[in-house]
């Protein structure tokens, strides 16, 4: 960004609470207007997928995906980059189950043992990643009750599970809503279901790593884990990261410690000009990012990392830089970034800054704790 052509623009943002939120702002805000070019044959023409078309496949996804019985299960997404792909993630997270994204590049002997552990029930697939599924063993597929193809075939390539098109569920889901099934449109995210999620987390022996950007999300995660260790007392093992952690409620920041939820933050981020964020949060709200210090000070295990990673630079990348925008929480010429992307003041709290012992260990014991690899050598 040319930090001197955009100095007084502030962009005009909103609040959200979910991704499902985020989705049903978008339609009501662009509707009609394009939000995805696609193409349906390789070589074709592009066409246009409104903000309405792609709400409505969502919902129209998640509601079948209910009617056939997956409500609150495990569905693995593994494929190439599409508009299909982007679908079936938001059907599952808004409102269906638990989303598993798999790397469409993983060796099948390792896509297996994830699908195994996570207790799979559904996998959404395009054409050459289901060609590496019909060649994993019937104990991997065992639980699986269905195959949705996001290439549309009528070939049986896979024993087992049924195999059902991606657009045959669309448009079974739209004729159930016409018919009234309003299950997937009034489904809700709350921390019951975090602690449901948390639980069958806990018998597959995984851990959870989560982007809790502002106040509710960090709320729910916090809730889901207190009700799962109530129920669950001492078989409770799962260990949870809330990761960018922006704006935290009051009241949220010594649960963290409490409760055993690792925080983890992108020291780049503490960098930030505060000014652009201010018609959003509030002077007061905006004032008060990226807590750090008062975490690691509550005695909640603190971890750095970077999410800002943009091909061809390897600035961000770099965890000397982080540390010292962490301890600085400014980022200067020292940083070795452009200028325009350097910051004139201390991002507030300014008592949030760091030590560099602190970030040290940030960077190495207490990453290797989160990650469940401190014995390791």
């Amino acid at each position: 960004m040319n930090k001197k052509k955009y100095k007084n623009l502030i962009y005009k943002t909103r609040p959200l609470t979910d991704l499902k939120d985020m989705v049903r702002q978008s339609v009501k805000l662009y509707g009609p207007k394009d939000a995805y070019l696609t193409k349906d044959v390789p070589g074709g023409e592009y066409r246009g997928i409104s903000f309405d078309d792609f709400g409505q496949d969502i919902d129209a996804m998640g509601t079948a995906l209910l009617a056939r019985g997956l409500k609150d299960a495990r569905i693995a997404v593994v494929g190439e980059n599409s508009y299909k792909w982007v679908v079936s993630y938001l059907s599952v997270t808004n409102g269906t189950g638990v989303v598993v994204p798999l790397d469409k590049e993983l060796p099948t002997n390792e896509m297996e043992g994830l699908i195994e552990r996570a207790e799979v029930r559904a996998i959404f697939t395009s054409a050459k990643l289901e060609k590496k599924l019909a060649e994993m063993g019937k104990k991997t597929l065992k639980g699986v009750d269905y195959i949705i193809r996001m290439t549309s075939s009528d070939a049986e390539t896979i024993k087992g599970p049924k195999t059902v098109n991606f657009d045959d569920m669309i448009e079974e889901g739209r004729k159930l809503m016409a018919a009234g099934d309003r299950s997937y449109l009034d489904a809700q995210i709350d921390a019951e279901e975090m602690a449901e999620l948390l639980k069958q987390l806990n018998d597959a022996d995984l851990d959870l790593h989560l982007h809790t950007v502002g106040e509710r999300a960090s709320r729910v995660a916090l809730d889901g884990v207190e009700l799962a260790e109530k129920e669950l007392s001492d078989s409770y093992h799962v260990r949870v990261t809330c990761a960018h952690l922006e704006i935290q409620d009051d009241a949220d920041l010594n649960r963290f410690a409490k409760l055993g939820v690792i925080a983890n933050f992108t020291p780049w981020w503490h960098g930030n000009d505060i000014n652009p964020v201010i018609p959003l949060l509030g002077k007061e709200r905006a004032a008060k990012g990226f807590r750090c210090k008062t975490l690691w000070d509550s005695g909640a295990l603190v971890t750095w990392s970077c999410d800002n990673i943009a091909f061809g630079d390897f600035v961000r990348w770099s965890p000397y830089l982080g540390m010292e925008v962490g301890m600085t929480r400014q980022r200067t010429e020292k940083t070795l970034v452009p200028e325009y992307d350097r910051t004139d003041a201390v991002l507030p709290p300014a008592n949030e800054r760091m030590g560099i012992e602190e970030m040290i260990l940030g960077y190495t014991i207490n990453g290797a704790k989160q990650l469940g690899i401190e014995s390791t050598k």
